[in-house]
């Protein structure tokens, strides 16, 4: 797949050695940040995806996560995380309807569509599909742990505002809300 995408001229300009906006990221083991920063593209491809759907690219540019993460597995098969980095002060800044056009976008057209001879090809076996609205919104990070399980709670009522299923190659998802720099590890 990592070739495919390398050898796509619409593709390979995406890809990027990392996935970080606005002081909101993902980070890697330390095995897949090495892979990036050799530029082999062994294990990990990051593609950024909004750049495609960019108003320079387009006259009427749709909806779209930021990156793409595709973690090749050392037996056999790729995993994806479609990943929305959202730097916002408070829970008003998740708007659902906003953020499940992206992951939509992401899923319906750039996948399953445009790029569907290298993503829905079924010689590529996929493990893993999953989906991350990354943000501190509700300032989890900074709380003890008493607090942080009073939060913890309204979250999870409040997360459902995310609970659409989402549908790729036969796997099923839903957006799951993750405080900055969640880790990717080699699989």
């Amino acid at each position: 797949m990592f070739d495919a995408i390398l050898d796509h001229p619409d593709l390979w300009s995406l890809c990027r050695s990392s996935c970080f906006e606005n002081e909101i990221g993902i980070d890697l083991s330390e095995k897949l940040r090495e892979d990036l920063e050799s530029g082999i593209f062994e294990k990990i491809m990051i593609l950024k995806i909004d750049a495609y759907y960019h108003p320079s690219k387009m006259a009427k540019p749709k909806r779209s996560i930021d990156c793409l993460i595709i973690v090749k597995c050392i037996n056999t098969g790729y995993e994806f995380y479609l990943v929305e980095l959202r730097n916002v002060v408070s829970p008003k800044g998740l708007k659902k309807a906003e953020i499940n056009e992206k992951f939509m976008t992401t899923i319906e057209d750039f996948l399953k569509n445009r790029f569907q001879d290298i993503f829905m090809d079924k010689d590529y076996c996929l493990n893993k599909f999953e989906l991350y609205c990354v943000t501190d919104a509700y300032r989890l990070k900074n709380l003890n742990e008493e607090q942080y399980k009073k939060r913890i709670s309204v979250l999870e009522k409040e997360l459902l505002l995310l609970q659409k299923i989402f549908t790729f190659r036969d796997k099923k998802a839903t957006i799951k809300l993750k405080l900055p720099n969640p880790l990717i590890t080699e699989c």
